[in-house]
């Protein structure tokens, strides 16, 4: 609020100089003309010429003798309770309260550059009247800096190192196929037994071997086929017939019933390879002859399975190294080094440096920073390889500015000059002047520095019924007139004043697609005085009103308002309200009056 006071001040300074600076003129000029007027009208020949002859009518010289403004005279408490009156029943004044009283609050935005500003000059002011600069103040350079306290997020390495394991482990089996002979143990009559190598794992198959078959007779010979029976643990297998039988005399001999002959007869059981696919370690091999004789025999080829180990280095690290790592050392862990350490270093870039090492470069603007916490941001097997960093920043930043310190720019004491009393002769010239000044301040908007400021409003146009609140001329017959607002009534006066910018009609309620009901949107103003620097001086700065239905009607920035050339304004439209609302003397018959006054004298 100190500095809204200092701009207010400022303001009224300004005006007052040059105020002071036209009435000081004036007062040069008026004492020489009051002279020049009161010898000629003391000239006999212009007496009784008074002020009534400027009436045309007796209302007139009533009212120019007894002004009803001159009760206020000496009487401002009148003049307050008029105004009070007036806040109530004036239509106008009722429609603005309705409107403060229902408009939604803003609140001051702390962070808003405006208020910011504001804040440092009045945070500095001493600095700044005295020529003196700070961090937030250069008064050489004309700047003007600000800190704002900003987080920033970083990484960096934390060095810690990845330790892998490796192990010389059996990886998978392969299986191959041998082939074996293993010698049959006789195991009781007719009964052979063997074992599996210790490497094999599965029997795959058996070749039986060539079996003989012997058997003696006494004095004759076998003629029939031989056939044997075999199994394998248990396992029976088809009858297998042997070789005719081959005779011949083996002994003879004598006995009590005399002589004979011992004949030895032999056949032989061909080789035949079984399928087994067993995993048994014993198998039992047993033949039995159906008829004569026995088996003899040695030996079986087998065929058998067996496992052969492929052997690999197994990593407890896996493939969870990254890329951006690399080995830095390898041990053995055991004697014959089956099995090693690795030691694997990461690297990763540390991108806080910038904001934490003063000695090096920093895009944009200047910061300081401190670390504030960390958390793991990348961990692999339970490693931490790197920090997320948050840091505490202030950021400097800093732009030019019109700035002059050490300036006098207002009378710190107050004793500038010497105080003179006067009455004041002028009261309507003050008056108005003050009214001038006051609708200034309307228009000022303390809460964002905006001068010239205006209000949004719209009004509705049905199209289905006769409810038409946009009308610009025609409301007295309109039925629909009841259906508006106070605010739309407002907006149509206001646009028969001209205080009014249309910015155009948009739908503001559709049904099944079709528009029912349209608006109108305006920027209305408080004088044409407003409205006519708003319209022309936004389009010199290449500045808009806002959409349709988000009308912009906020006034102006001082640094804007600098910007806009006056000099470029057409005030046509305030000079007609002027010339109507002021009652002059006819000029023409003044000069008449006065030429034929002079005349006289002249004669």
């Amino acid at each position: 609020m100190t500095y809204y006071r200092y701009c207010l001040i400022g303001l009224l300074l300004s005006l007052n100089a040059h105020a002071n600076a036209i009435g000081n003129r004036f007062h040069q000029e008026v004492p020489d003309a009051k002279a020049a007027i009161e010898r000629s009208l003391n000239n006999p020949t212009v007496q009784g010429f008074t002020a009534d002859s400027y009436c045309k009518d007796q209302a007139c010289i009533k009212e120019m003798r007894n002004p009803k403004q001159q009760q206020y005279f000496g009487n401002d408490k009148a003049l307050v309770a008029e105004g009070q009156k007036q806040l109530v029943t004036n239509p106008n004044a009722t429609n603005i309260t309705s409107g403060f009283n229902n408009q939604p609050k803003r609140p001051i935005d702390p962070n808003d550059p405006a208020y910011r500003q504001a804040q440092g000059f009045m945070d500095n002011s001493y600095n700044i009247s005295h020529g003196i600069s700070n961090k937030y103040i250069d008064c050489e350079g004309g700047q003007l800096c600000e800190y704002i306290d900003a987080t920033r997020q970083c990484s960096k390495p934390t060095g810690n190192p990845i330790r892998c394991t490796l192990s010389y482990i059996i990886d998978h089996y392969q299986e191959q196929q041998k082939t074996a002979t293993v010698p049959l143990i006789k195991n009781g009559n007719d009964t052979w037994t063997f074992t599996l190598p210790t490497e094999a794992t599965t029997l795959l198959s058996i070749t039986l071997p060539t079996l003989s078959i012997s058997a003696h007779t006494r004095n004759y010979c076998l003629r029939k086929q031989p056939s044997i029976s075999r199994q394998i643990n248990h396992r029976s297998l088809p009858k297998k017939e042997g070789s005719r039988w081959r005779c011949s005399l083996y002994d003879t001999g004598h006995s009590n019933q005399g002589n004979y002959k011992i004949y030895r007869n032999t056949s032989s059981i061909p080789a035949e390879e079984v399928v087994m696919n067993t995993t048994e370690r014993q198998y039992r091999l047993h033949y039995t002859p159906d008829d004569y004789g026995y088996v003899t025999g040695a030996s079986v080829t087998i065929k058998y399975s067996h496992a052969t180990p492929v052997m690999t280095w197994r990593n407890s690290c896996g493939n969870a190294i990254p890329p951006n790592c690399i080995k830095t050392d390898t041990t053995c862990s055991n004697g014959n080094c089956t099995e090693k350490q690795e030691t694997w270093q990461c690297e990763s870039p540390n991108t806080c440096d910038t904001y934490l090492t003063p000695t090096r470069a920093v895009t944009g603007a200047p910061l300081t920073c401190v670390e504030k916490s960390q958390t793991c941001k990348t961990q692999i097997l339970g490693v931490c390889l790197e920090y997320d960093v948050t840091l505490d920043c202030e950021e400097r930043t800093c732009k030019a500015s019109n700035l002059q310190c050490g300036e006098t720019f207002f009378c710190i004491d107050g004793d500038c000059y010497d105080e003179e009393q006067k009455q004041n002769d002028n009261f309507s010239e003050a008056a108005s002047g003050l009214a001038a000044l006051g609708e200034a301040a309307k228009s000022f908007s303390a809460e964002n520095l905006r001068v010239f400021t205006g209000n949004a409003a719209s009004c509705s146009k049905k199209p289905i019924g006769l409810s038409d609140c946009c009308a610009d001329s025609g409301w007295g017959n309109n039925i629909g007139l009841t259906q508006c607002s106070e605010e739309e009534k407002s907006l149509s006066d206001a646009k028969e004043k001209k205080l009014t910018i249309e910015l155009g009609e948009y739908c503001a309620e559709k049904v099944l697609g079709v528009c029912i009901r349209k608006k109108k949107s305006y920027c209305q103003f408080d004088s044409k005085m407003t409205r006519i620097i708003q319209e022309q001086g936004k389009q010199q700065l290449g500045l808009g009103f806002g959409s349709k239905k988000h009308p912009d009607c906020s006034g102006f920035t001082p640094e804007q308002l600098q910007q806009v050339d006056f000099s470029k304004i057409d005030m046509s439209d305030f000079y007609e309200d002027l010339n109507a609302n002021m009652e002059l003397p006819n000029m023409q018959e003044i000069q008449d009056r006065i030429n034929d006054k002079y005349s006289d004298l002249s004669q």
